[in-house]
């Protein structure tokens, strides 16, 4: 009866540790590709986020500064003069 018991505590551990199937058999390389393909997609989601949640927070902080920053003619002027920046940067 115990060793039923221990054997089922075993299991519902096992099973509930990780949704990912490396967890079920880490030993099969060809899942390695899939985990890896999964976590730089994760990875790639969370950079996106933090840099969204970073944008926010620095135009937050330039709107509701004490004293907002002043842009004249002459600085829109300059940033026109800018080649485009690439997406990626």
């Amino acid at each position: 009866m115990r060793q039923r018991f221990a054997d089922q505590a075993q299991s519902d551990l096992t099973s509930t540790y990780s949704d990912s199937a490396m967890a079920q058999d880490p030993a099969n390389p060809t899942l390695l590709a899939d985990e890896i393909a999964a976590e730089v997609d994760f990875f790639k989601k969370i950079k996106f986020k933090y840099r969204e949640q970073e944008a926010k927070e620095s135009f937050l902080k330039l709107i509701l500064a004490d004293h907002p920053e002043q842009i004249d003619q002459a600085e829109n002027e300059a940033v026109g003069a800018c080649p485009k920046l690439s997406p990626s940067t």
